[in-house]
């Protein structure tokens, strides 16, 4: 590692440090920049201060390359991933590995912190890109992002849109509210190695193999009355001068919000629980009827956890309703009442299991229409080329 030299302290002298045994991977600096991180293939992170030009500490754990390594926003927690196929979360302080996530089944290419720091995201050759939450280490959402290796990903400062870049040579948008893609871009002719956001998140920026760099103008903060466009294509010519997600040309999309309501009111909404890969704001939980994410749901089935206490500089996760009993639900009897033994209570979980059903029964019928409808998207844009 060489620091470069001041000319007014040092009269032009450079320091250089040796930092690892092996390459560097990846370098990131602390929030109040006082100290430097670097991941390397000597499977290390190591840490230094900016000031002194001095070695802090090492956090090992890693089986195989550190690909990239980031700070949480207070500088205190550090998340890192490799090619040993783990996701760990350091704590500084103490200086070691609190917990480590296995999720992904190739090696991790980049992680990064939400902008709240309560979640952290990665992307891999295994094509997909996974967030987790911090407050109960679990998986919260995941993409099959990509036909091909996903290697770079940066999440909006708003922390309600991310993009990642791929060996597919497309670039993506994601709203991490709903959860759902926005747009594809397809100004690159190689592969995407590298994506970043401006820190006022008006624009973004794309590096490929192609040798060119890419700055796009985003649309990710709507005027008044307007939306981000959902899932989106675009191809423009490497390196053109103009390149802007505005250029886009979206068709609104068709809402099957009505004849979802009509479902989710026949089969009685409060019982229903989030399918797994779904996310979405609170303020469409309730209106959808989804109980509060703390209440238990039943295996593979993924939710949002509760929000935490104290102001939040993210509005990616807000207070949920209150759990309500679910439809059809009867408490189990107390010892002695009812029918003899535990009759009451098998009936009453009879009772649920059978509304959970009919709830997951509905919420197919949801996602078909929603598939049918981008079929059809897909077939009048298929139609008009």
């Amino acid at each position: 590692m060489t620091w470069l030299p001041s000319t007014c302290s040092s009269k032009g002298r450079s320091t250089v440090i040796k930092a690892h045994t092996g390459g560097v991977r990846c370098v990131a600096f602390s929030p109040d920049s006082t100290s430097l991180l670097s991941s390397s293939d000597d499977k290390t992170i190591k840490m230094w201060s900016i000031s002194g030009h001095k070695f802090k500490q090492t956090l090992s754990g890693h089986s195989n390359w550190v690909r990239a390594a980031r700070f949480n926003p207070t500088g205190d927690v550090v998340v890192s991933g490799g090619d040993d196929k783990t996701v760990r979360i350091w704590d500084v302080g103490q200086r070691q590995c609190v917990h480590t996530f296995h999720d992904h089944t190739g090696p991790v290419n980049d992680v990064t912190f939400h902008p709240d720091g309560l979640c952290v995201a990665a992307c891999s050759s295994d094509n997909t890109i996974k967030i987790w939450d911090l407050r109960m280490n679990q998986l919260l959402q995941h993409y099959s992002a990509h036909l091909d290796a996903v290697n770079s990903i940066a999440i909006h400062p708003s922390g309600d849109y991310m993009v990642s870049g791929s060996s597919d040579m497309t670039t993506k948008i994601w709203d991490l509210r709903e959860g759902h893609l926005c747009y594809t871009l397809h100004g690159h002719e190689g592969a995407v190695n590298s994506v970043a956001f401006s820190p006022a998140g008006d624009y973004f920026a794309s590096a490929s193999k192609d040798e060119n760099l890419l700055v796009w103008k985003t649309n990710l903060v709507p005027s008044d009355g307007d939306a981000p466009g959902a899932a989106a294509e675009y191809s423009g010519a490497p390196g053109r001068e103009g390149d802007s997600m505005d250029d886009v040309q979206t068709e609104p999309e068709e809402s099957p919000r009505e004849d979802e309501d009509e479902l989710l009111e026949e089969a009685g909404a409060d019982d229903m629980a989030m399918p797994m890969g779904m996310s979405m704001s609170a303020q469409d939980a309730a209106a959808y009827g989804f109980p509060d994410p703390a209440a238990s749901y039943p295996p593979g089935i993924v939710a949002r956890p509760p929000a935490p206490s104290g102001p939040r500089p993210s509005t990616a996760w807000r207070e949920a309703p209150p759990p309500q009993a679910p439809a059809g639900y009867r408490a189990p009897d107390a010892p002695g009442a009812g029918a003899p033994g535990q009759g009451g209570a098998v009936e009453a979980m009879l009772a649920k299991v059978l509304s959970q059903l009919e709830t997951l029964s509905t919420t197919v019928k949801v996602l078909d229409r929603r598939m049918a409808i981008t079929e059809d998207r897909v077939r009048r844009l298929d139609a008009s080329r």
